[in-house]
């Protein structure tokens, strides 16, 4: 092993230690206060029938996921399998569990090769969907914030700062993807010219690169496109909310409103979105303080439905990750997620 690998796999493991520490200390802030007997006593009271409800809720976001991304695509390939997207969603989001932001690349790999397209080209679409979720979460902030009686930023003084940032990143990204496929024409050139100083084969990789990416990015052509994602993507935000109202009924949590389901799923989104394994930790803290802080549940039952609600989703998740990626080894052999390029071309 080269020790550039080494350096790479070291910044890997201290990359997944850092994430796993910051989980570990957001799920100690999570359980602290409550009382263990009291949380087993709720979670032993769950309906069966509104887990197994609230578990076929989540598997339909992520299907409707599956089919918006499909249409994302269209321009990479007209017809991308709806059966391929979905099980590189679920897999994407199984190696999310274990190390936090790898499942993008690892959709990118696993959907290039089911459908034999370029993987960065896919990625660069996965830029998009993020950019599009990114800007759906920060409207579902917005929202909560008319639908809450009193002023979500007097409970949550740090939820102002997080969505001003958020706002401030997402228009910096459309700026700067706005400016790549504007001017992809001039930036070949300049890619050209500083990686030619390494050698001519990386300044060809590089202006393969970033020429496929940019192919990914083409998503909106025309005003029916844009308006077949936001319909979707509104979709998949209605689902989640759904979803959540459906976690209030596992646990039998008593004058719950699709307000309320709202708000919870909105906020706690944030939690998601903090790097830590599949959510772990941060999403548990966030939604114990919602249901404590605005809807004034108690530490224990807070802690349930955020316990079970994230449990439920994570092994739902990790188990149909499982299966399909023991189907695609049967199909395909091993695959490495690290290689988007093999000996100076693009392997799909």
């Amino acid at each position: 092993m080269t020790f550039g690998k080494l350096s790479g796999h070291k910044k890997e493991i201290y990359g997944f230690l850092f994430s796993l520490a910051l989980g570990i200390g957001f799920l100690y802030l999570a359980f602290r206060g409550v009382s263990f007997p009291h949380f087993i006593a709720s979670l032993s009271k769950a309906s069966l029938l509104w887990m197994v409800i609230y578990t076929l809720s989540t598997i339909l976001s992520h299907f409707f996921r599956a089919l918006r991304w499909k249409y994302l695509l269209r321009y990479i390939k007209k017809d991308v399998s709806l059966h391929h997207a979905f099980a590189s969603v679920m897999i994407g989001y199984g190696f999310n569990n274990l190390v936090p932001r790898m499942g993008e690349v690892s959709r990118a790999v696993f959907l290039g090769q089911y459908e034999k397209i370029s993987r960065i080209s896919v990625l660069g679409s996965i830029v998009v969907e993020r950019l599009i979720d990114m800007i759906m979460f920060g409207l579902a902030v917005l929202i909560s914030g008319l639908i809450y009686s009193s002023n979500l930023n007097q409970t949550f003084g740090w939820l102002r700062l997080t969505m001003m940032i958020g706002i401030i990143g997402i228009l910096l990204v459309v700026i700067l993807l706005g400016l790549v496929i504007w001017k992809e024409q001039k930036l070949a050139p300049l890619i050209d010219s500083v990686l030619v100083r390494y050698s001519d084969e990386t300044a060809k990789k590089g202006k393969l690169f970033v020429g496929k990416l940019v192919s990914g990015f083409k998503c909106f052509q025309t005003p029916w496109d844009v308006t077949i994602a936001l319909v979707l993507s509104i979709a998949i935000m209605l689902n989640y909310g759904v979803s959540s109202y459906f976690g209030f009924q596992m646990l039998g949590m008593q004058n719950c409103t699709a307000g309320m389901a709202w708000v919870t799923m909105a906020i706690s989104s944030i939690g998601v979105m903090i790097p830590t394994p599949g959510g772990i930790g941060s999403y548990h803290t966030i939604t114990r303080s919602v249901l404590q802080g605005l809807y004034f549940f108690d530490e224990n039952i807070s802690f349930s439905y955020a316990f079970l609600s994230h449990a439920l989703t994570y092994f739902t998740i990790t188990i149909i990750a499982v299966i399909y990626l023991f189907a695609f080894k049967q199909r395909f052999g091993k695959i490495s997620l690290g290689s988007i390029f093999r000996n100076g071309k693009e392997t799909v």
